[in-house]
């Protein structure tokens, strides 16, 4: 160690490049310049860019904060749990069909019951529907149950201090009972859930009994009302009847009709056979006046009407087109070999011309033939219809006696039918009384409809997937939303500050003795965190020589003091004279964790900052101890709650100077700096400062500001001490735990076997 050459200059120190700053010279930055440690230069934009670097992120911050993502799992699988259990609980279901065969009507509306009319049928089948789905159904439905039944149905639905009651079982049966009928077709499907399967399957049968029961009873009431109606029905016709057969006779016995119904028939026969007559050659005479006004057309618009199929069919012209054909091919085939003047051309011109002239005489010849037959279809009409003229006045006076005699024998045989008809029926209504109604079956009886997947699975895998996305979900979003440093966070890059040392969790050591960790040798664990940290303290400085360390952190409870206390047992460990400062003024921590009592450094400032000689005796001015472990320690003695007025004092300065020429490490703990500014006044007189700080406790942009204000100072800070880490950390800065645990220079057994 070189002592100062002149208490009362402050020492320059020396940066990384050789340079010298003195006390008033801006201090540098070393977090705030040059490339980014461990690829710090690298954008956002490329860490996203890979797929595995962010997977590896997100899986870093689950495993540090999976206790509170399977707290947030659990409560959010027992909430989804909770909600899908109680809005739609697990109930069975139990299906079955029932076929409309036949309407309701069948008996008053025998018509109905063999029609083909689907908008009918349509409507019978939407009231089926409606009455299985109407109120007073559902009553009968719920009147059908025994009281147990009952009980046992509304037992799993009933809120609690709730009596069952038959307002509630229809209630329950109008949720719990569904019927379905797709259009077009027959087919009523009836649905019936509940969470015991066999009372599911219970209410489904219960349901067809009762609407087959339901349907049988308004068909009986329908028969025995239309037995009725069709008795009355039949006694009036019965009666109609006797009264036209009487006026019947006595009709026939005034105008002596005994044998004018032959004579009538023989009339209406001949009638019947000149009426047929005349109507064929109605038809034929329009067939001609047809077949004469297009032919007529047809040669006034062409001589040769080929197109005109009745003229072309008479004899003579088919002929005549056939030679007119080879005549033509003949021309073509001469034209291909010799002019148009020619004289076979012209021969041929001449035979074609001469045919053409044939043809339509012949076809004239076929349309005066064509007239002459219209004419004589005409004059046989004209007979036919004097003929019928003639028999229908011989017939008109019988028939004019005969038509009333008939029309009462007609009226009275319809009446007979009509009678016949409704004893028929009123024969089934008796005998469908005392049938089961066919109106519906069963297709299906109840059966369970066991789902694809059961409801119950999709329960679980909702349950699993949602609480399986808390738990990797939450992690991440309270990781964003927490700005407080912890280990998924990349300090040294995001700070550019250099992390020299991880302090675990010392959840192994009793509170009391965690300051002596390194002094009592306590948990060799323990131990080499602190001996490694005071090495990369050593090994990241900028001095030579003496040095006088800072430390502090952003917050209270960051664990400081305890820090502060087992690095100075670390130095004193290796053989430097070390002093442990405590410059906490406000909370003073040392004396109490050392056992010292009495006077300290801020009496002495109170006394005016004599610099006498044994100022650095044992017990001299400033209350100076030895610990144990040879290690100088300095407490505060006292309390004060404005310390500001001691600390910024040039004497406090020249303080530091003198400990730094008498000490080779100087450790200063101080309040934290986030809080109070005791620490940057401390910072004049010393060279250096690392900031501790605690998982979980101060955010980065308070570390930032903290940095800032070193920074501006003699003593910048060269580092972090990152505290109260889990030695399980994933991090890459946290790693050195796992890897000396693993190594376990405990086990000399093992050394020696591998020696061997």
């Amino acid at each position: 160690m070189r002592p100062y050459s002149n208490p009362g200059q402050a020492p320059r120190g020396l940066l990384g490049d050789g340079a010298a700053y003195a006390p008033g010279d801006a201090a540098p930055a070393p977090f705030l310049a040059g490339p980014e440690p461990h690829g710090g230069d690298a954008s956002l934009d490329d860490f996203f860019s890979d797929p595995k670097q962010v997977l590896r992120k997100a899986l870093q911050i689950v495993h540090s904060r999976w206790k509170t993502g399977l707290a947030a799992a659990l409560l959010v699988g027992a909430a989804v749990a909770g909600v899908l259990f109680t809005l739609r609980p697990i109930e069975s279901t139990a299906v079955t069909t029932l076929l409309a065969q036949s309407p309701l009507d069948q008996i008053l509306d025998p018509a109905g019951f063999t029609s083909t009319d689907a908008d009918k049928r349509e409507n019978d089948l939407i009231n089926h529907l409606a009455v299985m789905q109407s109120r007073s159904f559902r009553a009968l439905l719920a009147s059908s149950f025994t009281p147990e039944e009952k009980r046992e149905i509304q037992a799993p639905y009933l809120p609690q201090g709730t009596a069952p009651s038959d307002a509630f079982l229809e209630l329950l049966m109008e949720k719990k009972v569904a019927v379905n009928r797709e259009r077009e077709q027959e087919f009523f499907v009836v649905v019936a859930r509940h969470r015991s399967e066999r009372l599911a399957l219970l209410i489904a049968d219960h349901f067809n009994a009762s609407y087959l029961a339901y349907v049988q009873s308004q068909l009986r009431k329908a028969n025995l009302a239309a037995a009725q109606v069709l008795g009355r029905q039949a006694a009036d016709l019965s009666r109609q009847i006797e009264a036209i057969e009487d006026e019947r006779r006595q009709f026939r016995s005034e105008h002596n009709l005994i044998s004018a119904q032959e004579n009538q028939t023989i009339l209406e026969d001949r009638i019947k056979q000149v009426n047929l007559a005349r109507a064929d050659l109605r038809v034929e005479r329009a067939k001609l006046e047809a077949q004469v006004s297009q032919a007529r057309q047809d040669i006034a618009a062409n001589p040769l009407p080929y197109a005109n199929a009745v003229l072309s069919a008479f004899s003579g012209i088919d002929p005549l087109r056939q030679q007119l054909s080879a005549l033509e091919v003949q021309k073509d085939t001469l034209a291909v070999r010799y002019g148009p003047n020619h004289s076979r051309m012209i021969e041929v011109e001449g035979d074609i011309a001469a045919t053409e002239a044939a043809l339509a005489r012949a076809y004239r010849t076929a349309l005066a033939e064509l007239e002459g037959r219209l004419s004589l279809v005409i004059a046989s009409e004209r007979g036919l219809d004097v003929e019928f003229e003639n028999a229908f006045k011989e017939s008109l006076e019988l028939g004019r006696l005969s038509v009333t005699l008939n029309a009462l024998g007609q009226q009275a045989d319809d009446k007979r039918k009509t009678l016949d008809d409704l004893f028929q029926r009123i024969g089934k209504a008796s005998v469908d009384t005392g049938l089961p109604a066919e109106v519906l079956r069963v297709v299906d009886p109840a059966y369970t409809k066991r789902p694809l997947v059961p409801l119950l699975a999709l329960y679980i895998a909702a349950i699993v997937i949602l609480s399986a996305g808390t738990f990797f979900v939450v992690p991440i979003v309270l990781n964003f939303c927490d700005g407080r440093i912890n280990e998924n966070i990349d300090l040294e890059s995001l700070l550019r500050l250099e992390v020299i040392g991880v302090i675990p969790r010392l959840g192994r050591t009793p509170k009391p003795e965690r300051p002596h960790i390194v002094r009592d040798n306590a948990d060799l664990h323990y131990v080499e965190a602190f001996m490694t940290l005071m090495s990369q303290l050593d090994l990241t400085t900028r001095r030579t020589g003496p040095r006088r360390i800072v430390v502090t952190s952003a917050l209270p409870g960051e664990g400081k003091s305890t820090i502060a206390a087992n690095l100075a047992a670390a130095y004193t460990r290796i053989g430097r004279r070390t002093v442990l400062v405590e410059c906490d003024f406000r909370r003073p921590a040392q004396g109490a964790i050392h056992g010292v009592r009495g006077r300290g450094l801020l009496a002495w400032a109170k006394d005016g900052f004599a610099m006498s000689d044994d100022l650095l005796e044992p017990n001299g001015p400033v209350g100076l101890r030895v610990l144990a472990d040879g290690t100088a320690l300095i407490p505060a003695g006292s309390s004060d709650i404005q310390p500001a007025r001691y600390l910024s004092s040039e004497s406090m300065v020249r303080f530091f100077e003198r400990l730094g020429a008498e000490f080779e490490v100087v450790i200063v703990d101080t309040p934290p700096a986030g809080v109070f500014r005791d620490a940057l006044m401390i910072a004049r007189g010393c060279d250096e400062t690392v900031l501790v700080a605690r998982d979980g406790v101060a955010n980065t942009e308070l570390l930032t500001r903290v940095l800032n204000d070193f920074a501006k100072t003699r003593a910048p800070a060269i580092g972090m001490i990152l505290n109260g880490f889990s030695a399980n950390a994933k991090h890459p800065q946290l790693g050195y735990h796992q890897l000396y645990r693993k190594y376990d220079y405990n086990a000399p057994r093992k050394v020696a076997l591998e020696t061997t």
